[in-house]
């Protein structure tokens, strides 16, 4: 389903006429960022009440590990919204004024996810090799990565593997006596 399919469905369910819907944007690049900002907009909120709880003393955290199943659930769980978003991905790429909010949108995930793991990283008084900012790129582009690899074989990526995948990337790295 490419986003002109999608954008007529939205359309049909809300009662409004393609014009209507194109009437408050300036291309149909704005109107996707719309949606992907909304999107995003939940997720952030998602992420805010999973990681913002009370960190459990010593162990794995719970919360991240929650977080994790609930992002591969929704890699799962979305997969017409992973293809539309790995096509407008490229094409944004491509266009410089999409490129720009594009790259603007990608920061503030990774920002936000950043300042959360942080925050955990200090409640557990954990100090991986990674920076939180590092943390939350190489969680990210994992995600992106899993992303791809259900898409391209659907059910192939186990619901716990991001979150241990995450855990080996925060577990501080020790060094074998010689």
């Amino acid at each position: 389903m490419c986003i002109i399919e999608i954008l007529h469905s939205v359309g049909s369910e809300a009662g409004l006429s393609n014009g209507a819907i194109y009437y408050n944007f300036e291309s149909k690049g704005d109107l996707f960022f719309a949606l992907l900002e909304q999107r995003q907009e939940d997720r952030i909120r998602h992420m805010r009440r999973t990681l913002g709880s009370d960190a459990a003393a010593g162990g794995r955290d719970r919360a991240l590990d929650q977080e994790a199943r609930d992002a591969t659930r929704s890699l799962k769980d979305n997969r017409e919204w992973r293809l539309l978003l790995l096509e407008f991905t490229a094409h944004a790429a491509r266009t410089p004024a999409l490129a720009t909010k594009l790259r603007a949108q990608k920061r503030r995930l990774r920002d936000t996810l950043a300042e959360l793991l942080g925050r955990r990283l200090a409640d557990h008084a954990a100090a991986p090799n990674l920076s939180a900012d590092q943390l939350a790129l190489a969680a990210t582009a994992l995600a992106s990565g899993l992303a791809v690899e259900e898409i391209s074989d659907p059910g192939s990526v186990p619901d716990e593997l991001f979150g241990d995948l995450l855990a080996t990337l925060i577990a501080p790295t020790t060094t074998a006596a010689q």
